[in-house]
């Protein structure tokens, strides 16, 4: 399983080389049948990204994915894992990239130790699948990924960068629910975060991929 993560690895590593000529790609979408057809209008909200730290300039959608994040204190322990994974760089090509991206509480909620684990070298694999499972190659705006869930009767899945699955769907407010391969469902909290490289999301549960840690 470890050569299947590290052969993800330097799949990012190369696709960083290429992606001054990389074209738009269009996010992999795999539909899901259910029996709940009702679908109703998306009424989640993106609230302004606060926090600037250490007086740096404020979030721009002309910064890339990593220089964005690096600015707000909210999103921390994301980047310390990003850094750790040697990821920076990945985040920063051309992509396009969507990301969602664990607020710190939603690192807060993982079983103890459990990223102090992940953090150190041996677990460079397992740390890289993590942080990999919540980007999906391709732009998607919260209005183009609750169009996706309409067409797909509210279950798509995406696959991840970590060639795992995303389900995404809408709840009865019209708030967009992701759920990983273990089960575990979170809310996207801020959306429509436009970056120079990509799209970025704020959710409030870490996706854990299946048999990746």
């Amino acid at each position: 399983m470890k050569n299947i993560v590290i052969a993800t690895f330097l799949f990012l590593t190369i696709s960083v080389s290429y992606a001054q000529i990389a074209p738009v790609i269009t996010p992999t979408t795999t539909p899901i049948d259910n029996n709940d057809n009702t679908i109703r209008p998306n009424t989640t909200k993106s609230a302004p990204l606060k926090g600037v730290k250490n007086n740096k300039p404020a979030v721009l959608s002309t910064n890339d994915i990593t220089s964005n994040i690096m600015r707000i204190p909210a999103l921390s322990k994301f980047f310390k894992a990003v850094q750790a994974a040697n990821l920076t760089e990945t985040l920063k090509s051309k992509g396009p990239i969507t990301i969602f991206v664990p607020d710190d509480t939603a690192f807060d909620k993982l079983p103890p130790g459990k990223m102090d684990t992940l953090l150190k070298p041996a677990h460079l694999p397992e740390l890289i699948a993590l942080i990999t499972n919540h980007a999906i190659a391709g732009k998607l705006t919260a209005k183009a990924i609750a169009r996706q869930i309409k067409t797909h009767k509210n279950n798509v899945a995406f696959t991840t960068l970590a060639g795992s699955k995303l389900i995404a769907k809408l709840d009865d407010n019209g708030n967009i629910i992701l759920m990983d391969e273990m089960g575990a469902q979170c809310t996207i909290t801020q959306t429509n975060h436009e970056q120079s490289n990509g799209e970025l999301f704020v959710i409030n549960v870490v996706m854990i991929p299946k048999n990746k840690l």
